[in-house]
């Protein structure tokens, strides 16, 4: 257990009387009676939970009074650790890995933020089909009017994205100005 030797543990808001979770992202479900459905009384020992990663997301099912509720791990660690969701903000994974939901790995931001903080590590991933550099020539091919068919060719990529791009519907950020600087400037793509 030494991995865990700094794990700091908080009960999970809403469920402080039957789970807890951790600064690692572990919930611990409570010693505790619970009541069967067919009303009777059953003791359960406290015990970790395994996470599922159906979604992509790490998540739990939290059960109580025969109700289950499933829940994203990175929601019950920064609603204990960091405090309630402040309105329009969602919660980003500093790294980008949606596995790793250690607190200091966390934080609220806005969902353009958190959009932001995808295109700023995509150069740093080289599978990734589309970077934000290609983005930008691939504006500038078809503004010199070069047809979404051969653009997608050039990149191997369906021409449906290529459309997206150019249409703004993909990338969009690309077309402010202030945006493509605060995206591109920290990778050293940027130049005026």
């Amino acid at each position: 257990m030494s991995n865990y030797d700094d794990e700091v543990w908080k009960p999970i808001v809403g469920y402080e009387d039957y789970y807890a979770v951790s600064s690692y992202g572990r919930v611990w479900s409570y010693a505790r009676i619970v009541k069967c459905k067919n009303g009777r009384a059953k003791h359960r020992k406290g015990r970790m939970l395994k996470l599922n990663y159906s979604t992509g997301y790490p998540h739990v099912v939290l059960c109580v009074d025969s109700i289950h509720y499933s829940v994203n791990v990175h929601s019950i660690v920064t609603e204990a650790f960091l405090g309630p969701r402040p309105a329009n903000h969602v919660v980003c994974h500093n790294d980008s890995d949606k596995a790793n939901c250690h607190v200091s790995n966390l934080r609220y931001d806005t969902e353009s933020a958190n959009h932001l903080d995808c295109y700023k590590i995509a150069d740093k991933f080289p599978t990734a089909t589309i970077k934000p550099t290609d983005v930008m020539r691939i504006i500038e091919l078809h503004e010199t009017g070069m047809s979404y068919q051969k653009i997608s060719k050039l990149y191997g990529v369906a021409k449906t994205t290529i459309g997206a791009i150019c249409r703004k519907e993909s990338f969009y950020w690309l077309h402010d100005p202030e945006m493509a600087e605060r995206v591109l400037k920290p990778l050293g793509y940027y130049q005026k």
